[in-house]
């Protein structure tokens, strides 16, 4: 994990830094056939989204790529949100499919829900 944060330009000292700012801070990796061949990833650092966020997000629902990318940039810490989601501009399902994984079981997706006519 060292050599991650490094190689994202994210020190020990900047970490804790984060870490008392935001709380829980997550290390995120979204990977992807690049279009000249080979994978391509995207490494950064993340914080848990807020509830307000949650309505931001359910706003946006008729155009879920807009929210997707939304979300995601509302949560990037490091390196750069604007850098990694110009990377990722062109790969709009792979983002999708970090948000759906990663930060809507934050909102309660995947919660167990019952009920019963009585």
């Amino acid at each position: 994990m060292n050599e991650e944060l490094n190689g994202i330009g994210v020190s020990a000292d900047k970490l804790a830094q984060l870490k008392e700012r935001h709380g829980r801070v997550y290390l995120g990796r979204i990977s992807y056939p690049a279009r000249g061949g080979g994978q391509a990833s995207e490494v950064f650092l993340y914080r848990e989204p807020h509830a307000g966020e949650a309505d931001l997000f359910s706003g946006a629902a008729r155009k879920p790529n807009t929210a997707n990318r939304n979300l995601l940039s509302a949560v990037i810490l490091a390196p750069d949100r604007g850098e990694v989601m110009g990377r990722l501009r062109d790969y709009p399902l792979a983002v999708q499919r970090f948000v759906d994984d990663e930060l809507l079981p934050f909102f309660g997706l995947g919660a167990e829900i019952e009920t019963q006519q009585l």
